[in-house]
């Protein structure tokens, strides 16, 4: 009795003994897979270096208002400098004043809100196509003095490519905390030879 039971115990230990040796001998290398992720590929060294924020579409209609440092203080790591109703230029980076350079279709813009908080940048948002923050090192390509970073302002006031036919749009907004009433308007057109813009505001 003792003898038929140890030899059936044998039997139920030999089978998944001899399973296991079976998988072993189909089992079949794989050539060794490295997966790498790189954050910068197909960018250039200096593309590399240069952090950057583009306000553009449903995004920048949402975000307009009546000063720059208002329609960007929603962007990470840039805030607005409020010195009045009116009267704010963006902060990036903790960094404000000269040393956040302020550009118009890729021209810098002069004007008393570099050295006194209590006037306007003089860059109109209602006219942006879009709005582009720069920030990082590459920020003084610009200027020795722009080492806080700098906004560019896209408007469609000079034609990139030929207009055929016409159009253009109109909008406004209402503030309720100034009782504040802005409207604007473009329209533009052209054969593809000759182009004309015109654009209104009133706040």
């Amino acid at each position: 009795m003792y003898r038929s039971l140890v030899l059936c115990g044998l039997g139920l230990v030999s089978t998944p003994l001899l399973a296991q040796s079976d998988a072993a001998a189909e089992r079949t290398e794989l050539e060794p897979l490295t997966v790498t992720a790189d954050p910068f590929a197909g960018r250039t060294p200096l593309e590399s270096t240069q952090p950057v924020e583009v306000l553009a579409g449903e995004d920048l209609e949402r975000s307009r208002a009546q000063t720059l440092g208002e329609s960007l203080q929603d962007l990470p790591g840039v805030q607005s400098a409020e010195l009045a109703a009116g009267s704010s230029r963006p902060v990036i980076r903790g960094q404000g004043g000269p040393r956040v350079r302020i550009l118009d279709g890729g021209a810098g813009v002069v004007d008393a809100s570099t050295i006194s908080p209590d006037h306007n940048a003089a860059v109109e948002p209602f006219r942006a196509q879009q709005i582009e923050v720069l920030k990082g090192p590459a920020t003084l390509l610009y200027g020795s003095g722009a080492i806080g970073g700098v906004v560019n302002v896209v408007s469609d006031l000079l034609p990139q490519e030929p207009i055929q036919g016409a159009h253009g749009a109109i909008g406004t907004k209402l503030a309720t905390v100034d009782s504040g009433k802005t409207y604007f308007g473009h329209a533009e057109g052209g054969n593809g030879r000759l182009a004309f813009h015109i654009d209104g505001l009133t706040r």
